[in-house]
């Protein structure tokens, strides 16, 4: 797919693949401008740019052909959508708007509305002006007109979305192209023509091209484009014309090709620049190579795979796929000869070298020889191949030929008798005239390693300059040496073609190469460079192909043996397999060094790991490369966390990334034998790889740094410095003995670190060595404390700052260098290999630690002089040390099963043994003296020696898997013994005897390092394995316990940690862990922790981070966290004369959202308006008169709503809905037009939506498993982060009202303080602290106060004041049962709260309290639950449970009911007055309410025993009948509502009842299938008088004829049965019933209304309908939330509908309307007595909605 920019000459073009991309480039300069991509999946199929070229849209070809909006510019999707079912051929934009697009396709135009990140479609309506068409193309127009080209040749024209008038037979075929310039427009068909037409789509002229000079019979026109008098043309033959308009006559072809079907043959004149090539096309042409043009075409009656010129050029021989072959005249193209010996296809043919023969391969296996004298004779056969023939080649004497066939073999015969020659030294000697075959000793290197047989299609050498072109089946045409001996050569790839390359060719004079391209149908002409450069090693000479990184523009995948071998270092490094945390899903963090606070963290992008960071010169943007197999690069826009581009850098690994200091969208990377420069374009980057020329070798670069004249500088693994300018490799210069790991860039000059362990200080232009310094133990300053491990360490890393020279050593040092020599040790730690030795020092500030490094190291832990005190070199690596008693000795156990005791000050040997052979994994002195040492080792033994005389004494036996944790009693008489296995064994010392001992509760412990054990049950999490827990160590108080685990987590028990149990059922105990504390910090498993000897210190290791954490206890609450176990609940306990009817206008609406919702009820316009929902409708109220308007563009149940507070954007709402697949709308409330409309993140609903301080970000929170929250650039439409929640329920999220970066969650045991960072977000438990006898509280509501404070409402009435994420105290009782809704008055900070709470004088459900919320005043309110408040000019805005909206007035607390509504239970029963404008409805939360429409008040409000599903009213108009649930019907007086009577003849729900038009009778309809007939006396008095029987299933809908005598009746099983009144006897003739006229119609059964039931719908889809009186019109509800408005009588089946999303939208030719605003099912529908409203109920969102009649 293509387009052009409308002002720029950009053009964008989208590809096929399974990962494709767009590419937006500069047609002048042939630059990449943008790369979009990660959205389509197998290609894109349709691209358009933007009126104002600011955007662009695009199709893809996966199944749902996605519709995507792109800013392409900054390579962002700006929204998408599924576009359709079936195949879209078209995209439009209105010139008028950027949010207007149309797409058309098989059956079908939609146009689209864009609207934030949502696009929403309208599908065209053809309605009677057209048949239903598959629409080719399509073009919008001003006037929201929009022109499409049909299948059938007809242009159709669309005013908005509906069809306004037909072109007939605009053309004989299909119009497959429409092109809009300023002079009107072009088509394009299949009949071969081209017309113009005016601006107003008035036929200008016809243009025929069949009937031109290049035409031809069934010629089709693809493309057109229309400038002037100028017109261009593509045609399906794959041509390009012009013509002029002036002289039609005469096209000029622009360019020509083969058309459909795959390109096989190629073969280029022996002496002339023309090639020839032969196609599936039937087709063969002649190309002139000079004038890049077709020369003549021949068309064949067969499918061509083959050709070959004879050596003069004079004939041509074209092989097909039918196994024939014909000999043409090259001058005219005529046919000498038709040959017909095979059946398979013929893949190559060949002339000899004296052109007496024509070798002729099959794929039957066959090659055939025909002598070119004997008119073309067969004079023989080679025979011996065992496949299909691929190629072959005559040798210079003509007498040989080899052959390659699919079985991968390479034969060779004598000619032309065709015999197998087997002779190695005969093969030898023979010389090839040309050499097309891809096997063979001479072309081993052209097969990549691990290569299918079938991989390389081509190959063709030119012999006189030693090369050989390939083509591949990836689409590459490769150069490689000729010959090529070693598998797996050097090479030179070029890239163009999009599939296999089928054939390569070079040309007579070897000046070009020719390739074409089996799908793509394309002969590429490439120019062979021969002068400038050796074409042996070729890989460093050929000049470089700029690529999209993506096509994978790697130089060569072979082992380069010219190239110095590897560092061990290097080697080692880029084989590291990460498969910590590092890489499970890696992210990126940006931090504040000062205060440590997060700025942004970035993720989503990386696999396994991030190895290189680097922010730009502006520091605007970072640049990271993963760890996965691509080693992915991204850029950042870190400030916002978005991503800005992604490319796939190199397979192998990448070490270093830099940012050109002066050029912020230029970027180098360098890794294992590779440099690359990028550039950013969009929403990729592009790349450059590295030349090196003749200056140097390709070797691996370690690390980079930019110059000031902007030149790179990298440094090597073979020591040297490479300087680049561009791409180009300048020079090198040698800096290093080893590979060079760090550069650094000065304001004059470089420094260099190397393995050789010497800085380097460089000049300006890198030319000379201005100082060395080594780092080595001499040249320690004098002041310097500490000591190097050993001399010379390799310098990994290197920085310059104030004068001094900081560098990071292989060793884990930073040391730092004075520029005069001195060297200053900063930092040291263990090296790499795993750290588990861990001992404090019994008295002193001092701790050991002993590493896989192989090193013993000790450490001064004194604060603020921190430091390695001595360090010792081992022969093998150690897991575990321990000092002395007395602090003089350390004893150290290793891997190998020795261990030794050394000097504590010096770590000299003192004394050592080797007695087992396992690792060490334990050892500890005796208490007291030290008279004894324990050994535990993995052998499964715990030997014990004395020390005095250094012998051993004893051994325990008895483990059954390897010891893990030793511990002495305070007596030094026991051991305690963990092994692998679990166990916990005691063996008494010195001898080892083992002890069973069925509690240690009395014995006092000298030490505390095991994990197993009662008293220690508790530190294990449930579920986890018996490894996960690695260390304990308890405090000198034997209070607390610190623990370390394989997570990389530190935690805190109070000892002894005993297991809670719950009991759940009889015989199932769980086991919960205790509570802690937890502390983050190292990057995978803790080794070991050890309190010091006074307990002020904790001190952790790290295995794999072999990092050393010191801990400093403190006895004040601190910043804790506590694991969610330990706090959450498992149960929640708050989830909470007769004008005709056309049209419908939503007029008003009695209900509001206050039963399971919160927080929705909102002040607006000063005070003037509010705005809440209902239903699936915003609502907006005026105060002043009562007039209510509507935003209706939501597809379910609102349940949640916001008000942008920020001035700039006044009257800006946001509302979240439920649904699988839940939008968020952003609307203003005085237009009700859609602002924004977010979606594709949350599933199954958005509960909590809420705005930030500046009004720019939205925070929603969605009901999915684990209620994640996101946070919203809304007006971009872009999600700026997003992060799991709570496997519980959330209940509100809102920022802090000063605050764009700082929210707050609540919920079901749950208090989050989230913190945007960037694309993250970083999230905060609400922490008791030290306040006593509080505990954790579902918390149902949010308010702010100043200095940070936050206030939460929680269930048992308590509001918890936070300061910080820390608890600072309660306001206890606040209301006496939950607090749930707190509202901040940014005024003045004034705080309202409502909760359930009963009126009394002191108390109420709505208070208003100080901001500090230690004072308030109540509020008398007629309800005794609130759910919601809201605070404005002295008034308070109140929604409680029972869906009432009430305003108090905050000085005299006068109360004034605003909103009624049901309540929580389905609403069904409506009726109304037959004289006033009064309705009545029932439903079942137990009460009947009579509404006044005029007045738009409820009247009255009457509570029943049960919930009610009908009611009537008299024809009189003075009686009410009610149906109730429980089998009870009433009937009450509608002015006094008092009972006049009752009756309960039946158990089952009564779901219809009625008045007979005399008011004598009332029927009674069941749902235990009957119908009952009573008598209403003249006092009031009810007798069943007759029931209908045999009725199949329940009553729903009745209605009487005008006389009474009968009436009809509407069942469960969706029959319509009639009676007679009041026998109940069955009437059945067919003549009887259509003569009744019916008193009313509300059946959705019977022919007059079969045409409300769409087609393929279920039965109960349609629940409702309602004649008017007019008897005119009809209108129904279903269970879609639809309220459909059709004609009556309805009796035409299945009847057309127009989509009618507005509700003030006028239609003239629909049969049915359709108008949304309920939520979820319409239970009933009827209109007034004059047909002036209709009023329809909502079975779950419990509304009465009245529509204005027009």
């Amino acid at each position: 797919s293509l387009a052009l920019h409308p002002h720029e000459q950009l053009v964008a073009t989208g590809q096929v693949g399974k990962e494709p991309y767009i590419c937006v480039w500069n047609a002048k300069t042939m630059e990449t401008v943008s790369i979009l991509k990660d959205q389509h999946t197998h290609g894109v199929a349709s691209l358009m740019f933007s009126h104002s070229g600011e955007r662009l849209a695009s199709v893809g070809l996966d199944g749902n052909n996605t519709f995507v909006v792109w800013e392409w510019r900054k390579g962002r999707m700006i929204a998408t959508a599924k576009g359709h079912t079936d195949r879209v051929f078209d995209i439009s934009w209105d010139p008028t708007s950027e949010q207007r697009l149309v797409t058309c396709g098989v059956k079908h135009i939609k146009f689209w509305a864009l609207c934030g990140n949502s696009l929403t479609a309208k599908r065209g309506v053809f309605g009677k002006v057209a048949d239903q068409q598959t629409v080719l193309c399509v073009s919008c127009a001003d006037g929201h007109l929009t022109y499409s080209g049909t299948l059938n040749g007809d242009v159709y024209i669309w005013r908005d979305n509906n069809l306004e008038r037909v072109v007939s037979s605009a053309h004989n075929g299909g119009v497959f192209t429409l092109h809009k310039s300023t002079d009107g427009y072009a088509t394009g068909s299949r009949d071969g023509c081209v017309k113009l037409w005016d601006t107003s789509f008035n036929p200008l002229t016809t243009i025929n091209f069949k009937d031109s000079s290049y035409g031809y019979k069934g010629v089709s026109i693809r493309s057109v484009c229309w400038s002037s008098d100028r017109i261009l043309i593509g045609t399906q033959n794959s041509e390009v014309f012009e013509i002029l308009v002036r002289d039609r006559e005469n096209p000029t072809p622009l360019t020509q090709g083969h058309s459909e079907g795959e390109l096989w043959g190629l073969s280029v004149h022996p002496r002339k620049p023309i090639a020839a090539t032969a196609s599936d096309d039937c087709s063969v042409r002649l190309w002139s190579l000079v004038d890049h043009a077709l020369l003549t075409c021949c068309n064949l009656e067969q499918q061509a795979r083959s050709c070959a010129f004879n050596m003069d050029g004079t004939q041509l021989a074209v092989g097909c796929k039918n196994g024939s072959f014909y000999i043409l005249r090259v001058r005219d193209m005529t046919e000498v000869c038709h040959i017909h010996d095979r059946k398979e296809v013929l893949h190559e043919m060949k002339y000899s070298t004296d052109g007496s023969y024509l070798a002729v391969a099959s794929n039957d296996n066959f090659v055939d020889i025909y002598s070119v004298t004997q008119r073309y004779k067969k004079v023989g056969t080679c025979s011996k191949s065992s496949s299909f023939i691929t190629h072959i080649d005559w040798s210079n004497d003509s007498r040989h030929l080899q052959t390659n066939d699919g079985a991968g073999e390479r034969l060779v015969y004598s000619m032309p008798a065709g015999r197998h020659v087997t002779c190695a030294e005969e093969i030898r000697a023979i010389r090839w005239q040309s050499w097309t075959c891809v096997l063979g000793s001479e072309v081993n290197g052209i097969w990549p390693k691990y290569t299918q047989i079938n991989d390389v299609n081509a190959i063709d050498v030119s012999f006189p300059h030693e090369v050989a072109a390939t083509g591949d089946d990836f689409g590459l045409v490769k150069l490689f040496n000729f010959p090529s001996l070693k598998k797996g050569a050097k090479f030179r790839k070029y890239v163009g073609h999009s599939a296999h390359v089928t054939n390569v060719r070079f040309s007579s004079d070897h000046q070009w190469i020719l390739s074409t391209g089996g799908a793509d149908h394309s002969v590429f002409q490439w120019r062979f460079i021969t002068d400038q450069q050796e074409l042996r090693g070729m890989a460093d000479h050929l000049p470089t192909q700029d690529s999209h990184t993506d096509s994978c523009s790697e130089g060569s995948d072979s082992d380069l043996s010219d190239v110095a071998e590897v560092d061990s270092e290097i080697e080692q490094e880029a084989q590291i397999s990460y498969d910590r945390e590092v890489g499970r899903d890696p992210a990126i963090h940006l931090w504040e060094a000062d205060t440590m606070s997060t700025l942004s963290i970035l993720k989503g992008c990386h696999e396994r790991g991030v190895s290189a960071v680097d922010f730009s010169g502006d520091g605007k943007k970072l640049v990271s490369i993963g760890l996965d197999n691509d080693h992915t690069m991204v850029l950042w826009d870190w400030k916002r966390g978005q991503k800005l581009a992604t490319s796939k850098t190199h397979q192998d690994k990448v070490f270093g990334v830099r940012f050109d200091p002066n050029n912020h969208e230029r970027v180098v990377t360098v890794g294992v034998k590779h440099i690359k420069f990028w550039q950013h374009v969009g929403g990729g980057c592009t790349s450059h790889r590295g030349i090196f020329g003749q200056v140097g070798k390709l070797d691996t670069m370690l690390c980079l740094a930019f110059g000031k004249s902007g030149n790179v500088y990298t440094g090597a693994a073979n020591g040297q410095v490479y300087i680049w300018e561009g791409n180009n490799l300048s020079r090198t210069q040698k800096a290093h003995d080893g590979a060079c790991f760090a550069i650094h860039a000065l304001d004059k000059g470089f420094v260099t670190g190397g393995k050789d362990g010497v800085v380097c200080l460089w000049d300006d232009n890198f030319e000379r060595c201005l100082k060395s310094y080594a780092i080595t133990t001499s040249n320690l300053a004098e002041d310097c404390t500490g000591r190097l491990v050993e001399e010379n360490p390799t310098v990994r890393a290197i920085n310059l700052g104030h004068g001094k020279i900081v560098i990071g050593t292989k060793n884990s040092e930073i040391l730092e260098i004075d520029k005069s020599g001195p060297i200053t040790i900063i930092m040291q730690g263990h090296g790499e290999g795993e750290a588990w030795g861990l001992a404090f020092h019994p008295s002193k500030e001092e701790c050991a630690s002993v590493s896989n490094d192989r090193t013993l190291r000790t450490w001064c832990t004194t604060v603020g002089q921190q430091r390695m005190i001595a360090s010792r070199k081992l022969a093998i690596g150690g897991q575990c040390c321990a000092y002395s008693p007395d602090g003089n000795a350390i004893a150290v156990g290793c891997n190998n099963g020795s261990f030794m005791v050394v000097n504590a000050t010096t770590l000299e040997n003192l004394v050592e043994f080797h007695h087992r052979k396992e690792a060490i994994s334990d050892i500890r002195f005796s208490p007291d003296m030290g008279k004894y040492l324990a050994v535990a080792s993995h052998d499964n033994f715990v030997d014990i020696y004395n020390v005095l005389n250094s012998k051993r004494v004893g051994i325990c036996k008895g483990a059954s898997s390897y010891i893990t944790h030793i511990d002495w009693d305070a007596r030094g008489k026991l051991l305690c013994v963990n092994s692998g296995a679990k166990e916990l064994l005691y063996f008494e010392a010195p001898r080892g005897k083992r002890q069973t001992i069925s509690s240690d509760d009395a014995i006092e412990w000298n030490s505390w390092t095991g994990v197993l054990g009662k008293q220690c049950e508790g530190i294990w999490p449930s579920y986890s394995d018996v490894t996960d827990v690695n260390a304990t160590s308890l405090s000198k108080s034997k209070k607390l316990l610190a623990t370390g685990d394989d997570f990389g987590f530190v935690k805190l028990f109070t000892f002894p940690v005993k297991v809670k149990t719950t009991k759940l059922e009889e015989h199932l105990i769980l086991g919960k862990h205790g509570k802690f504390k937890k502390y983050v910090g190292h990057s995978a498993h803790v080794t070991n922790v050890r309190w010091s000897h006074d307990s002020s210190q904790l001190c952790s290791l790290g295995g794999a981070d072999t990092a050393l954490f010191l801990w400093s206890y403190l006895t004040t609450p601190g910043n804790i966290r506590y694991h969610g176990d330990s706090e959450d609940s498992d149960t929640d306990s708050e989830e909470e004369g007769v004008n005709k009817v056309n049209d419908l206008e939503l007029h008003h609406v009695f209900g509001y959202r206050g039963f399971d919702c919160r927080d929705n009820l909102h002040y607006i316009d000063d005070c003037a308006q509010i705005v809440y929902h209902a239903a699936g409708g915003g609502i907006v109220h005026n105060l002043a008169s009562g007039q209510q308007s509507f935003y209706l563009e939501h597809t379910d149940d609102i349940i949640c709503l916001s008000v942008n507070q920020h001035p700039k954007f006044p009257n800006v709402i946001a509302t979240g809905q439920i649904g699988s697949n839940p939008t968020i709308h952003i609307w203003d409330a005085g237009s009700k037009q859609s602002v924004s409309i977010l979606k594709g993140f949350h599933v199954n609903g958005v509960c909590s939506v809420n705005f930030s301080a500046s009004g720019k970000l939205l925070l929603s929170v969605g009901l999915d498993e684990q209620h994640s929250v996101a946070v919203w650039r809304w007006q971009e439409g872009i999600k700026a982060c997003s992060h799991t929640c709570s496997k519980y329920r959330v209940f509100s999220a809102q920022f802090r009202p000063d605050s764009d970066s700082t929210f707050v969650t609540v919920g079901v045991k749950h208090v989050m303080f989230w913190q945007v960072c960037g694309s993250a977000l970083l999230g905060k438990r609400g922490v008791l602290g030290a306040t006593e006898g509080i505990q954790a509280q579902t918390m149902l509501c949010i308010a702010f106060g100043a200095d940070n404070l936050t206030y939460t409402g929680a269930m048992n009435g308590d509001v918890y004041v936070w300061k910080g994420h820390i608890l600072s105290r309660t306001v206890a009782k606040a209301h006496v049962g939950p607090v749930f809704s707190m509202f901040t008055t940014l005024r003045d900070g004034l705080i309202v709260t409502g909760g359930k709470e009963k009126m009394t004088k002191e108390g109420g459900a709505v208070k208003l309290w100080d901001q500090d919320m230690r004072r308030c005043r109540a509020f008398q309110v007629s309800t005794n639950v609130v759910k919601s408040v809201c605070r404005g000019k002295g008034k308070i805005l109140v929604g409680t449970k029972d869906s009432e909206v009430m305003e108090i007035g905050e000085k005299n607390g006068a109360c004034t009911t605003l909103v009624y509504g049901h309540t929580e239970g389905e609403l069904w029963g409506l009726a109304c007055h037959p004289t006033n404008m009064m309705c009545c409805t029932t439903s079942d939360d137990k009460t009947a309410r009579i509404w006044d429409i005029n007045e738009k008040i409820m009247l009255h409000k009457i509570s029943l025993t049960s919930g009610s599903r009908g009611c009537t009213f008299s024809h009189d108009g003075n009686r009410i009948a009610v149906g109730q649930n429980n089998g009870e019907f009433l009937v009450l007086d509608v002015v006094s509502l008092k009972v006049l009577c009752k009756k309960r003849d039946r158990s089952g729900a009564i779901h219809d009842i009625r008045f007979s038009p005399d008011d004598r009778l009332l029927a009674v309809g069941s749902a235990e299938q009957t119908l009952d007939f009573y008598e209403l006396s003249a006092n009031c008095q009810l007798n069943r008088v007759g029931y209908c029987k045999q009725i199949p299933s329940f009553v729903f809908q009745m209605d009487f004829s005008a006389d009474g005598k009968y009436i009809q009746v509407g069942t469960g099983a969706y029959k319509q049965l009639v009676f007679k009144v009041p026998s109940g006897d069955p009437v059945t003739e067919s003549n009887v019933i259509s003569k009744i006229t019916w008193n009313s119609y509300t059946s959705v059964l019977g022919d007059d209304v079969i045409g409300i039931w769409p087609k393929n719908c279920d039965r109960g889809d349609v629940n409702c309908a309602d004649v008017s009186r007019g008897g005119n019109a009809v209108a129904t509800g279903d269970d879609f939330g639809f309220v459909k408005l059709f004609d009556f009588p309805c009796r035409e089946k299945f009847v057309s509908k127009l989509v009618f999303m507005s509700v003030n939208f006028h239609y003239t030719r629909a049969k049915h309307r359709k108008f949304v605003g309920h939520s979820a099912h319409v239970t009933n529908a009827r209109f007034l007595r004059d047909d002036s409203k209709l009023i329809t109920t909502g079975g779950d969102d419990c509304c009465v909605f009245v529509w204005k009649c027009s």
